[in-house]
C-alpha cells in the first residue's frame, strides 16, 4: 500500500483517524521525499521533523531511528506496487498472450513508480548503501515481488514465447532496472506511461522472441 493511501486507525470515541496515526503517516511521506531529494545519509531528523512542524524529539515517539523510517518507507513502496502488478495480473485471463499480460504488469509497475516518485525514488537511490541488517529485513518483500516477474517469464519461455537461449537470471533484472530507472526521467511531455510501457513491452516481447529459421 503506498503511504498516501494508509488509512489511520479511527480514534475510539469520536471514529476519526488517531491524531498519532496521522503524524506517523506525514513522517513517512516527508521522509521520502526527503530521502529521494537528498538522500539518506544527507538527511536528517531535524529535517523531516521541521518538514512536518514538529520538533525533532517528537518525531522519536513515533520513530526508534531514522533507520526505521526508512525500512518503512521502502516497505511501503514494495507492497504497493506488489499489489498493484498482482491486480493487474489478475485482470488478464490466465491463457492470454504473454504480450498482452507482460504489457498489463509493465503498465502496473510505472504507474506505481511514476506516481508515486518519493517512494520510487528512495528506493532506487538509497537501497545499495543500507546497512546489511536494512536490507536483510525488505529481502523478503523483495524476492516476493521478483517471483511474480520470474513466474512470468518462466511461463512466457516455457511457451515458446521467449527463446529458450535467452538467460532470464540476466533478462529479469534488466528488465526491472530499466524500468525503475525511468522514475528518474520521465515526464509527461516524452509520452503517457501506457506508450513507456507499450515500448518496452515491444522491445521485450520482439527482442527475446525466438529467432525465425532463416528461409
Amino acid at each position: 500500500m503506498s503511504m498516501r493511501q494508509v488509512t489511520p486507525a479511527p480514534g475510539k470515541a469520536s471514529g476519526t483517524p488517531k491524531k498519532a496515526d496521522v503524524t506517523r503517516v506525514q513522517i513517512l511521506l516527508a521522509a521520502a521525499q526527503l530521502f529521494s531529494q537528498k538522500g539518506y545519509a544527507e538527511t536528517t531528523l531535524r529535517q523531516v521533523a521541521e518538514k512536518v512542524s514538529l520538533k525533532p524529539a517528537s518525531v522519536y515517539y513515533h520513530f526508534e531511528s531514522k533507520e526505521q523510517i526508512l525500512e518503512e518507507v521502502l516497505n511501503a513502496g514494495i507492497v504497493y506496487i506488489k499489489t498493484s502488478v498482482e491486480t493487474a495480473l489478475a485482470g488478464v485471463p490466465a491463457d492470454a498472450a504473454f504480450r498482452d499480460r507482460f504489457n498489463a504488469a509493465v503498465r502496473a509497475h510505472l504507474r506505481v513508480m511514476l506516481d508515486h516518485r518519493d517512494e520510487a525514488g528512495t528506493y532506487i537511490r538509497v537501497y545499495s548503501n543500507l546497512p546489511p541488517i536494512a536490507k536483510f529485513r525488505s529481502r523478503k518483500a523483495r524476492q516476493e515481488y521478483t517471483n511474480i516477474w520470474r513466474a512470468l517469464l518462466e511461463d512466457a519461455q516455457a511457451r515458446g514465447d521467449i527463446a529458450q537461449d535467452v538467460d532470464l537470471g540476466l533478462f529479469l533484472p534488466f528488465i526491472l532496472g530499466a524500468m525503475n530507472r525511468a522514475a528518474e526521467w520521465y515526464t509527461p511531455k516524452r509520452g503517457t506511461i501506457p506508450q513507456l510501457a507499450d515500448l518496452i513491452t515491444r522491445l521485450v516481447c520482439d527482442g527475446a522472441a525466438p529467432r525465425r529459421a532463416a528461409l
